[in-house]
């Protein structure tokens, strides 16, 4: 991931227990569909602004975010705009929230799953 820090996506409920900010950078219709059931913030990678986020989230320039998105490319894009912005604690869940609900990591939302295809003859 470039030597953007990064973590397991099942050590998310660890950083629930501990108080972590968990921001996810997805869509609002992906959040929509399937999120974390824990608390967590969530801004559109299109509409985040690290430094307006940290000061409305009341956070200094050390306070780690952990940053989720579907799989982990827009949070390590993600990262790398705090970084940028003089927020050097960003870190990236792998896999997102894709590994997320591969590790039991309770998840909220209304995720439609496509029919299965029919088998080839």
């Amino acid at each position: 991931m470039n030597n953007v820090p990064s973590i397991p996506a099942a050590d998310i409920p660890a950083i629930v227990a501990a108080g972590g900010l968990i921001l996810d950078v997805r869509t609002r219709s992906e959040h929509v569909q399937q999120r974390l059931a824990a608390d967590h913030a969530f801004q559109p990678l299109a509409e985040l602004d690290p430094a307006a986020f940290m000061k409305a989230q009341g956070l200094d320039k050390n306070t780690p975010v952990f940053i989720l998105c579907r799989t982990d490319n827009r949070a390590t894009n993600a990262a790398k705009m705090f970084a940028d912005a003089g927020y050097p604690n960003a870190v990236v869940i792998e896999g997102g929230i894709l590994a997320a609900a591969a590790a039991g990591v309770a998840l909220a939302g209304t995720l439609v799953r496509k029919k299965p295809r029919p088998p080839r003859p």
